[in-house]
């Protein structure tokens, strides 16, 4: 996990990062798990609502999409350049808002951050939004999974901050090509810097989709996307504001 004193010096970045006109300025925190809880740290990021290129991201009233996942800003991800300089991995998770939604996961990945043990089963615990139900139209039957906001072969983290309610094919499809895109370039020995921000409307207990954007950390390297995901089911009409659902 991350060295809390060497992250105190780290996070003093501007992360421009956007999730669509609906949501305020907010505060990242960054949190570890294996340290005093009042070991926080703010990562403050900004945005200009007329400028800011994560505008293409769609309303949620233009689902279903039924695409994968759409590209963002021509496929560039935003961050802030700081990010490009930072000398040590790293990740940090958002605190659940005040309706125990997960936010916005940022970190500088690198070998060192994957874990080394086998993954095992999922915590049983339900993110927001969680309402399970059983299809026949969906593959294994189960519409939702508890869906990682990092990865678990890029952290090993099983927060329950790391979570969200997805769709089986938005967490099994959408997302883990990307998460394994990812993990691929870790391996291979470069560092990426990463994020993954749930994308909700107004109180929606369950997000329409993720933006989830990546860059290499040398500048030489031509690695990055910037992409939406959207959290859908060919087949099944999803209720986002509490996970409620049925078959089309």
């Amino acid at each position: 996990m991350i060295n809390m004193k060497k992250l105190l010096t780290l996070l003093t970045v501007t992360v421009a990062i956007g999730i669509g006109a609906h949501l305020d300025n907010s505060t990242v925190y960054a949190t570890n798990s294996n340290e005093n809880s009042s070991n926080q740290t703010k990562l403050y990021r900004q945005r200009d609502l007329e400028t800011d290129p994560q505008h293409e991201i769609p309303e949620k009233s233009q689902l279903p999409l039924g695409v994968q996942s759409i590209a963002i800003n021509d496929n560039i991800p935003v961050f802030d350049a700081s990010l490009l300089e930072t000398a040590d991995p790293f990740y940090i998770l958002s605190p659940l808002d005040q309706f125990g939604r997960a936010q916005m996961a940022l970190g500088l990945l690198d070998e060192s951050l994957m874990p080394a043990e086998s993954r095992g089963n999922n915590p049983k615990f339900k993110p927001s939004g969680w309402n399970q139900a059983k299809y026949d139209v969906v593959p294994g039957g189960w519409l939702y999974n508890r869906s990682h906001l990092l990865g678990w072969q890029l952290t090993g983290n099983n927060d329950f901050e790391n979570f969200i309610t997805g769709t089986r094919y938005f967490n099994a499809t959408g997302m883990l090509e990307y998460e394994n895109y990812v993990a691929s370039q870790v391996e291979s020995g470069k560092r990426i810097v990463y994020s993954v921000e749930p994308i909700y409307h107004e109180k929606d207990l369950v997000p329409y989709g993720v933006q989830m954007m990546g860059w290499a950390q040398d500048p030489n390297d031509s690695f990055q996307f910037n992409i939406f995901v959207p959290n859908e089911q060919a087949g099944v009409n999803i209720d986002y504001r509490d996970g409620s659902s049925s078959v089309q």
